[in-house]
């Protein structure tokens, strides 16, 4: 195409712009002003275990990524998160680039429905977020993000088996701040924020509030339909109020709302099975309209009381109300094959205490109780018409209706004991309680489906509860101050479900709990005077109850429940080489298997767990030197992943191919500080790789979502 091929162009002259105004800067004349900068790292603290403490310092492997790295690596979304995390993969669910299937060393779900819970936990200020359709948020005025690698089953607990991502918003405080931010990018779009924070009551009352909206034209063609497809229309905004009745205790109300409105996502049909293939990933012939719609609303309150000097209460309260609704052509064809269509609104309610503090000198705690309810109404539509001379005439049309409810409680603890001085013993545990039901009704062909008399005959349990109890049991070791190592057995669980995706009652089925049993070994070290941090960590997973969703028959999934070993290997190296040159590089390494399988189960599965790639290393620098009346500003990172298979079965045509992404920046920070002009591009030499495959050949259709293409930018920024 074209616009594609003008994008390549104007990549490779943004590339000599870089290279140019590096070899030009006038570097001697700029050493001596590095004087006052900081030779060393900074300090990271992160609120890990529920807590404030040392990045360098915790015993568990989190990563944490600041205001700056957020923006410097431009990670403009929860997706591009797994760009910068060792082990984590995460890929647009079919058709919606609003939901994104987080998989953590080796553990996640590809599976929205309601009736099925994710497996990586997402956290928005500490409030946990149910549902996969709508957590591919924005990030528009962020304190940190950190990722919990491995099961989180004491402090986090609910459906954090392979680990939980935090989203840290930035708070309301006493200083007065005005952010304006614009950028403007290829295919005509745009993205304007404003954030900004005030006292309203001197030393008491402070507001702190954002807005964002993205626009802009699709970047893939649809040849039926004549128009470009796969656009950008987001909107959002979030405001935050803190009264402070003390030193001792603050309460805060935030509340945040986003619309994602997109004509897309498109896939590309490249099994050449009902058509030939267009042989360009970005050109499709889908003769569907398709939606895709999401809207999200939140709102928290954060109570904290230090109620002396060792001992903390804290109350979270929250909500969160998401709709979604699409409609997808999953075959690409100028007639469809197969579309679906999903209309789904979930009502969510959190209610969590929690103290922490300090026994004697020995001795820390944090304990406390938690309350979830969820309520989701779900609507489905399965269309299916075989490929046929003549007018399109469906042999399929499903549609279901699901109504689904869980409550769930818990209970949890985790002592931190020091044996010595320098040996600390840690023992968690955290018991859960799900209950859930399930209303059902389908509608197959115009006539009576299967509804809950029908499932209740043949045994499926519409109201299953289940309990587990999660522990953790550790050692840390602490050498000096820039060392410590740490061993941990630790537990996660996620309750069962349905497996809804069916268009007969016969393949309506529960699936049991999955466990997560992890053994983990690491060691954190500051070195060369604090200039370079590294931190690694191992670990052993024993995964029982695995639930994968299959294809099976008349374009339906089947259950296949497996155990499975995983073990891995992570790295992350961040070195401070000069006050104004950083370089870091992160590794992580994965090997699957599935154990034990019955032959029945054996058929369905493939060798490996999908999306768990063998091999995946991110490698970069940032450059921060001062220039007379300004500051030059450099970041270029390159990502490499391994090959992996996209679904459990390790079917053909479900293998991404290994890639490598190079994203660059150029800016220039002047006025103090104030103001910053830079270019950016995401993607830089265009290349084209697999984002996610829906596979039918046997339906006549295997259906490939691209990653985004090369986008770069102008971007302009003022902090007042």
């Amino acid at each position: 195409m074209g616009s594609r091929g003008n994008n390549k162009k104007a990549g490779l002259k943004l590339t000599i712009a870089i290279v140019a105004v590096t070899n030009g800067a006038n570097l001697p004349a700029a050493i001596a002003a590095n004087a006052e900068r900081s030779a060393v790292l900074e300090e990271i603290t992160v609120t890990a275990q529920r807590r404030e403490q040392s990045l360098q310092s915790v015993p568990i492997a989190v990563t944490a990524l600041s205001a700056d790295n957020i923006e410097r690596r431009q990670i403009v979304d929860a997706k591009q998160v797994v760009f910068n995390v060792p082990n984590l993969t995460g890929n647009s669910n079919v058709g919606q680039q609003t939901a994104t299937t987080f998989f953590l060393r080796g553990v996640g779900t590809t599976e929205s429905l309601a009736t099925v819970d994710t497996t990586v936990a997402v956290y928005v200020d500490d409030v946990y977020v149910a549902r996969q359709g709508v957590n591919n948020f924005n990030l528009f005025d962020i304190e940190r993000i950190e990722v919990l690698r491995g099961p989180q089953g004491t402090l986090y607990g609910r459906n954090a088996t392979g680990g939980a991502v935090k989203i840290i918003n930035k708070q309301p405080s006493a200083e007065t701040e005005l952010n304006l931010d614009a950028a403007y990018r290829n295919f005509d779009r745009y993205r304007i924020k404003v954030a900004g924070n005030t006292a309203l009551l001197e030393d008491r009352l402070f507001f702190r509030g954002a807005v964002l909206t993205e626009q802009g034209d699709g970047y893939t063609k649809n040849v039926t339909l004549n128009k470009e497809v796969n656009d950008l229309d987001y909107q959002g905004a979030r405001g935050a109020l803190r009264y402070v009745f003390s030193d001792a205790a603050d309460i805060t109300f935030s509340a945040d709302w986003s619309r994602d409105r997109q004509n897309g996502l498109y896939g590309s049909d490249i099994g050449n099975v009902s058509r030939p293939s267009t042989d360009d990933l970005f050109r499709v012939l889908s003769g569907e309209d398709i939606d895709n719609t999401a809207e999200t609303y939140g709102a928290s309150i954060s109570f904290d009381w230090s109620i002396n000097n060792t001992w903390n209460f804290a109350a979270i309260t929250g909500s969160r109300k998401t709709s979604q609704k699409y409609n997808l052509d999953i075959s690409d064809q100028p007639v469809p094959i197969f579309q679906l269509s999903t209309d789904t609104e979930s009502t969510q309610y959190s209610q969590e205490f929690k103290f922490s503090g300090q026994v004697n000198e020995r001795t820390n705690i944090t304990a406390g109780t938690y309350f979830f309810y969820e309520q989701s109404d779900v609507f489905l539509q399965d269309d299916f018409a075989p490929p046929r001379d003549g007018p399109r005439q469906p042999v399929l049309i499903s549609d279901r209706f699901y109504d689904v409810t869980t409550e769930s409680y818990a209970l949890y603890a985790q002592v931190d004991y020091g044996l010595t001085g320098n040996l600390t013993a840690i023992i968690g545990g955290r018991y859960t309680v799900d209950e859930k039901s399930i209303e059902t009704n389908q509608i197959i062909n115009g006539a009576q489906g299967f509804n809950d008399a029908t499932l209740e005959e043949q045994g499926v349990d519409l109201n299953p509860d289940f309990d587990e109890f999660t522990p953790k049991l550790g050692l840390d070791y602490v050498f000096n101050d820039n060392l410590n190592a740490y061993v941990s057995y630790t537990r996660g669980f996620r309750s069962g479900g349905w497996q809804a995706r069916v268009n007969n009652a016969a393949q309506f089925l529960n699936f049991p709990a999955e466990i997560v049993d992890s053994l983990e070994a690491g060691t954190k070290a500051t070195l060369f005077g604090g200039k370079m941090v590294w931190n690694l960590a191992a670990f052993m997973t024993d995964y029982s109850d695995l639930f994968n969703s299959v294809p099976g028959a008349d374009n339906t999934f089947l259950v296949a429940t497996a155990d499975a070993e995983i073990i891995g290997l992570e790295s992350e190296l961040t070195y401070r080489a000069t006050a104004w040159l950083d370089v870091f590089a992160n590794l992580g390494i994965l090997e699957t298997q599935y154990e034990d399988l019955t032959p029945a189960v054996d058929a369905q599965l493939g060798e490996e767990l999908q999306r768990a790639p063998a091999l995946q290393a991110k490698v970069g620098f940032s450059v921060d030197y001062p220039l007379r009346g300004g500051d030059l500003l450099i970041n270029a990172d390159a990502f490499y992943t391994d090959d992996y298979y996209t679904n459990p079965q390790n079917g053909p045509f479900a293998e991404t191919g290994g890639f490598a992404l190079i994203n660059a920046s150029l800016g220039y920070r002047f006025g103090g500080g104030k103001y910053t002009v830079s270019v950016n591009c995401r993607n830089c030499f265009d290349k084209e790789y697999f984002d996610s495959i829906l596979s039918f050949p046997a339906s006549g259709f295997v259906m490939v979502y691209p990653g985004a293409p090369r986008f770069y930018e102008l971007a302009l920024s003022a902090r007042l």
